[in-house]
């Protein structure tokens, strides 16, 4: 059984809890390039993100772009159940007093990606756009070799923003007290596609 991974949105005494960051060191037309699973050459970006050190630490961040930021223990997961991944040096300060934070998270690139949609039962809908149309997934359905593969983590080749973990790999995350990190079943995950209005399905998350 496979799961759609996102990081959470978590609220601690009425504040979101995520990782902003400073300044982005990857340019936007190398943006595609990151969403590939072709390890980045040197010399390899160094981030910096500003977090509310005072809350709870969490093991997997919301950055709201397309950067992963995960704890030394969540990367050690991954390790552990042979993730095809890379990490980059990262720097955290409190977004408060912009303190230097001794905590050891990194950005997290996934270098596993799958050609595991059925593209002829999966639903897509034309949708129109400021620069014109673009093809909207409205249902996902896997394909049955996949769905009986042992592939830990992965990114899917023709959506590469949709992330799936194996079940093997969310008991593991939940048996560790992960944080930060949201499970939705294919079935859940369709049920928020067809929705009137996606956006406010992300906001409504964290109450």
């Amino acid at each position: 059984m496979y799961w759609v991974f996102h990081a959470n949105w978590i609220s601690w005494q009425n504040e979101d809890l995520y990782a902003e960051i400073v300044e982005c060191p990857w340019e936007p037309m190398q943006e595609p390039f990151w969403w590939g699973n072709i390890p980045i050459p040197d010399p390899r970006p160094k981030f910096d993100f500003l977090i509310h050190s005072q809350a709870p630490l969490l093991d997997n961040y919301v950055t709201g772009n397309e950067f992963s930021l995960y704890s030394e223990k969540l990367i050690r997961i991954m390790k552990e159940c042979v993730v095809k991944f890379e990490t980059f040096e990262t720097n955290l300060f409190d977004k408060l007093t912009k303190e230097h934070l001794k905590q050891t998270h990194q950005v997290f690139r996934l270098l596993e990606m799958t050609s595991a949609i059925d593209e002829n039962r999966s639903v897509y809908e034309d949708v129109e756009f400021v620069n014109g149309k673009f093809l909207k997934l409205r249902k996902l359905v896997l394909i049955d070799d996949f769905l009986k593969s042992d592939i830990m983590m992965t990114r899917l080749e023709s959506k590469r923003d949709i992330v799936l973990i194996h079940d093997k790999l969310r008991k593991m995350l939940d048996k560790e007290a992960v944080t930060g990190c949201r499970y939705e079943s294919i079935e859940d995950y369709n049920r928020m596609l067809s929705a009137p209005n996606q956006f406010l399905y992300f906001q409504n998350l964290k109450d």
